[in-house]
């Protein structure tokens, strides 16, 4: 009688024999690998040429390399794999004609089956050349879903300026930050990095930044006239006093540029400090007819946009009396920023912060950057 030990015995036996039998006849072994597709840098430059790897494709076998923007297929291109079963290493895509974001990189079979996938971000900034107190738009995309973007501004003297802003659900942003009125002439690099799903990758941007008295004059100009442009809509008995002293000094300051272009800094000097008497006179005014003839709240807007006019002359006047006026001619290339400007005015804003302004905020902070192509 067999036994059930016996029975368990002889079948041990014959798996043993089938195992010694498979090790004898070496059959080869074939490791699945599955297909993936990659990009260089997890975040590009608008105008990059984005180029490709991959691995783990079947040998010499058609597959589709698609781009996705927004949902929408924006590239697509058929190709071949090679014997190794890699990317050709030709397959690219210029950004060129691309918009900042996100964007999905797919690898379909000939069967139209998705069989790999990942992401990269195209970052832009609205300009290359800044004056004092000049908005950057920094519009991107490549994070990971409400991932950290951090934005540093870098000068001869090491990082004078750095921030967070955190990404949306797709990995986007959209972030401003306003130049400080007292930074110095000379070369900078804006530096966007950028936490992607797989690590940290980074883009740099060189921007010129021409902070000449000249120039320093001419955004104080424009803040003058936008507010006599705010004022000269407003229905005050009083509005004709408030716009011959804004118009005289905005004279003022035209004749100060005057001066300096003919190398006459000290008469420009003294028509800034009279531009400055002027709209002392000025807030002296509104504030003797806050709640008569101006209600508060338009009073303290007015006074909040011309002391930031006059704190502007103080700088430009500094200016004058550390340097003498280059009249512009300061060469690209040729940095002069010797020292770390402050950033405490303007800062950066982000997604919904010009909620609840009013008119006159404009003249003091920056404008909200818009997602919008800003091609150069």
């Amino acid at each position: 009688m067999v036994t059930f030990f016996s029975f368990r015995a002889s079948r041990l036996s014959a798996v043993l024999l089938v195992m010694l039998y498979l090790a004898s006849i070496s059959l080869p072994i074939v490791l699945a690998v599955d297909e993936n597709i990659s990009t260089e840098k997890g975040v590009y430059v608008v105008g990059d040429v984005i180029k490709f790897s991959g691995s783990g494709l079947n040998p010499d076998t058609e597959y589709t390399l698609e781009i996705l923007h927004d949902g929408f297929v924006i590239y697509s291109k058929t190709f071949n794999s090679t014997s190794g079963g890699s990317l050709p290493t030709e397959l690219c895509w210029d950004s060129s004609s691309g918009d900042p974001g996100t964007y999905l990189v797919r690898l379909l079979d000939s069967n139209g089956s998705v069989v790999a996938e990942s992401t990269f971000g195209l970052v832009e900034i609205n300009e290359s050349e800044f004056l004092p107190h000049d908005s950057i738009t920094i519009v991107g995309g490549g994070a990971g879903a409400n991932g950290t973007v951090n934005i540093l501004i870098i000068g001869d003297s090491g990082t004078i300026f750095n921030a967070s802003v955190t990404a949306d659900e797709n990995g986007e942003f959209n972030t401003t930050i306003r130049l400080p009125f007292n930074i110095t002439t000379g070369n900078y690099s804006i530096e966007i990095q950028v936490m992607g799903v797989t690590g940290v990758s980074s883009v740099v941007f060189p921007i010129f930044v021409n902070a000449t008295a000249s120039s320093m004059i001419n955004v104080t100009s424009t803040e003058l006239r936008d507010v006599i442009a705010l004022i000269s809509g407003l229905n005050a008995t009083i509005r004709q006093s408030l716009l011959a002293k804004l118009q005289n000094a905005l004279k003022k300051l035209e004749q100060a540029k005057w001066h300096l272009s003919h190398n006459r800094t000290h008469v420009a000097k003294n028509m800034l400090n009279a531009a400055g008497n002027i709209l002392h006179a000025l807030l002296n005014e509104i504030n003797a007819q806050s709640g008569k003839h101006l209600d508060n709240e338009t009073a303290n807007s007015m006074t909040s946009s011309v002391q930031g006019i006059i704190s502007k002359l103080e700088v430009t006047k500094s200016n004058l009396n550390g340097a003498s006026e280059k009249h512009g001619k300061a060469a690209k290339g040729e940095s002069t920023n010797s020292k770390n400007p402050k950033w405490g005015h303007g800062g950066h804003e982000s997604h919904g912060k010009m909620k609840g302004r009013n008119k006159w905020d404009h003249v003091l902070g920056g404008t909200h950057g818009k997602k919008r192509r800003n091609k150069h």
